[in-house]
């Protein structure tokens, strides 16, 4: 699911080397009430593809986006929100996404991948927002919920850094490691084994 052009690839090889991050993401690990091995998911539908960080279209993905660098998780979150999984009350000026959002918010986890790198959060919904008719998005369709175990493991459809971001999160509900946790896209390390002379 990783195809770039060689100008593209350099670029990015270039960065994964120099361990340089460019630029910032936000992925949120959304689950229900009282269930919290089942993940929010969706097929990425934007009408921008990046092929170059492994994002086809259609591709199975977490509520994730581009964020700002400095910005608060508070804003970042809201924005991917509003964007992904609130769209329609979002455009109603209703507060929806703004009422998930917890007052005191920290990433379990940061994901390297490429030359991005991603802030991992986990966001309980409430039991009335947890209905597939709560979600809405111009970027993301066929919201439903998928158990841990179904995203664990590397599978033909899956945007780059959902199966780390999935063992990220099992290793987060079990506990007793310490977190945030770091971690790097399978992509990444791959291309960081191909010749320099490339």
């Amino acid at each position: 699911s990783f195809k770039a052009s060689m100008g593209t690839m350099h670029r990015i090889l270039s960065y994964i080397r120099s361990e340089t991050i460019r630029r910032v993401g936000t992925a949120l690990v959304m689950t229900p009430k009282g269930n919290p091995n089942f993940i929010l998911v969706g097929n990425d539908v934007s009408p921008i593809v990046r092929t170059d960080v492994g994002k086809p279209y259609g591709s199975i993905t977490f509520p994730m986006g581009y964020s700002k660098r400095m910005e608060k998780p508070q804003t970042s979150i809201l924005r991917v929100l509003q964007q992904e999984v609130f769209t329609a009350p979002t455009i109603e000026k209703k507060d929806v996404a703004q009422r998930v959002i917890p007052d005191t918010v920290k990433p379990f986890m940061y994901l390297d991948i490429a030359d991005v790198r991603v802030s991992v959060y986990q966001i309980t919904l409430p039991e009335e927002l947890s209905e597939m008719k709560s979600f809405t998005s111009f970027k993301i369709e066929n919201h439903r919920f998928l158990d841990i175990s179904d995203l664990s493991t590397k599978r033909k459809g899956f945007r780059t850094g959902i199966v780390e971001i999935a063992q990220g999160y099992s290793s987060f509900l079990r506990g007793g490691a310490s977190f945030p946790i770091y971690s790097t896209a399978q992509i990444n390390r791959r291309l960081a084994l191909l010749p320099l002379e490339l």
